[in-house]
């Protein structure tokens, strides 16, 4: 079973996850969620003001977010760390 085999068998869209930041990039940060590195898009960081990097949460530093997609084609998982208060009514964004 690949990575994303596992990722697609243990997670699904709206599901809370706990990671572990991994990386930086002005675009975004990807985040280790256990058996695969999920994608999180800059817009989806905060709901406030991002200047930069250096308001990114630190490498090395643990994050929860909701997943936001699967992406098929680039076998990538999407999640956001805005708007922890969904409750039982996460953001429903489908698959690709």
């Amino acid at each position: 079973m690949t990575a994303w085999d596992e990722a697609r068998d243990s997670f699904r869209v709206g599901q809370r996850v706990a990671g572990t930041v991994v990386r930086h990039e002005p675009y975004g940060l990807y985040v280790d969620i256990g058996c695969i590195t999920a994608f999180v898009d800059v817009l989806e960081i905060t709901d406030g003001i991002m200047r930069g990097t250096q308001d990114y949460p630190s490498i090395g530093q643990t994050v929860e977010g909701f997943i936001l997609q699967f992406n098929n084609r680039s076998k990538q998982i999407r999640m956001s760390l805005r708007n922890l208060d969904f409750g039982h009514n996460p953001p429903q964004h489908g698959a690709n």
